[in-house]
């Protein structure tokens, strides 16, 4: 029996394939993933499977990738780009033993542009600027591929393009790219990566058990992960306590967090579980379409996964009495109430260091010994920071190892 993988074979020749095609012809395209969604494991699988490059066509000995992973700095150099360009061309062409003597990124491009080679550069990590409109590098990539005819561009973005993003890449690049969306994963996935765990784990869970994970958390794996987790140290479990295990809700609430907020606007009224589509709404339907985190059924928009429908984000503001300041009104229309609570209290600590079971009372409330999760305040931290660049705001939220958070003030 061959070795069990994470999602099932067809899946990684269906993007490999919409990859290959992109390759062939040479072109720029963008591929938007559901936000927290992490297409870098795919894409390594892709390149270190020879047989699936020879299933899809690809000539892998005439082609070289660079993969520049940005990791979502908030601000990328001229001199990084081409200096990860370099670095990851040769080192990929020596494994194919080819010298090289070049020290410049764009002399080895021309050296390659000769030899015939295929040169992909994959691009990840752009999603914080762009969500800023900084299309700066984008604009450096593209001049590349339109200098070189041996080269094709496939980025890898996990933001929703909204208008004003759509419109800086318009004015300042005069390009239009293939823009792909790729939904989260399948059944036939979740099923597999059901029993991928459980190979890996050496235990088995019932039918009706399966059944229950399939029904709710189909497509988004790091769910079915927690779930299979939570079975796995309580097999007489009821399912109907599942729902309301932290690690669940936690993982609900980061997915539905990281959502632009007027897509968050638009979750808000499917929860709901009787919204039609209205025309306003439109564009951002298609956009939750696409990326498979909403169906219709019975002629009504409902969010999928399903457990997504019973994730409560609260709606209310929180009361900052004599709170008049126009810079906290714009950071706080970014914020999830949770998330302003917590920025609340860094913010009426500024300069001081903030302990983290601080931060997990402001999170969880009352509800904190039930819900502490350090991975949670982490990623709520995270996202924080996002939001305090998304809204321009003079301040900047540092990590103390050991000790806590602290916000500056950058003025």
């Amino acid at each position: 029996m061959s070795q069990l993988t994470a999602i099932t074979s067809k899946k990684l020749e269906e993007l490999a394939s919409k990859w290959v095609k992109i390759i062939q012809y040479q072109e720029f395209a963008i591929f938007i993933w559901s936000p927290r969604s992490e297409p870098i494991r795919r894409i390594n699988e892709f390149l270190r499977d020879e047989d699936l490059q020879k299933k899809v066509r690809l000539n892998s000995k005439k082609t070289v990738f660079a993969i520049l992973d940005f990791k979502d700095e908030p601000t990328i150099a001229k001199g990084e780009l081409y200096a990860d360009i370099l670095w990851e061309l040769s080192r990929e062409l020596r494994d194919k033993g080819r010298l090289v003597e070049e020290s410049d990124a764009m002399l080895l491009l021309k050296h390659l542009d000769k030899e015939g080679y295929r040169v992909v550069l994959i691009t990840l990590g752009l999603n914080r600027m762009l969500e800023r409109c900084d299309v700066s590098i984008t604009k450096e990539i593209v001049t590349i591929y339109k200098r070189f005819r041996n080269v094709t561009v496939i980025n890898f973005l996990r933001i929703y393009l909204n208008p004003a993003i759509k419109k800086a890449l318009s004015d300042e690049l005069v390009f239009t790219a293939n823009i792909f969306y790729e939904p989260i994963y399948s059944r036939e996935d979740s099923d597999q990566f059901i029993r991928f765990c459980e190979a890996s784990w050496g235990f088995h869970i019932t039918s009706t058990q399966r059944k229950f994970i399939l029904e709710r958390y189909s497509g988004k794996l790091g769910t079915v992960k927690n779930a299979m987790r939570i079975i796995r140290e309580n097999p007489s479990i009821s399912l109907s306590v599942i729902d309301k295990d932290p690690t669940i809700v936690d993982r609900g609430m980061l997915t539905l967090s990281a959502l632009d907020p007027d897509v968050l606007k638009v979750v808000r009224k499917l929860q709901k579980g009787t919204y039609k589509k209205i025309p306003e709404d439109g564009t951002i339907l298609d956009y939750l379409q696409n990326i498979g985190m909403a169906r219709v059924e019975k002629g009504v928009y409902q969010l999928y996964p399903p457990f997504l429908r019973d994730i409560k984000l609260e709606q209310s503001q929180p009361e900052v009495a004599g709170n008049t300041n126009p810079i906290i009104e714009v950071v706080n229309s970014f914020l999830t109430p949770q998330e302003q609570r917590v920025f609340k209290y860094v913010l009426d600590n500024l300069g001081t260091i903030v302990a983290r079971d601080a931060i997990a009372e402001r999170m969880w409330e009352s509800d904190v010994d039930e819900h502490y999760s350090d991975w949670a305040i982490d990623q709520l931290m995270y996202r924080l920071r996002g939001r305090l660049r998304q809204a321009k705001a003079p301040y900047t939220l540092k990590t103390k190892r050991g000790q806590g958070f602290i916000l500056l003030d950058t003025r």
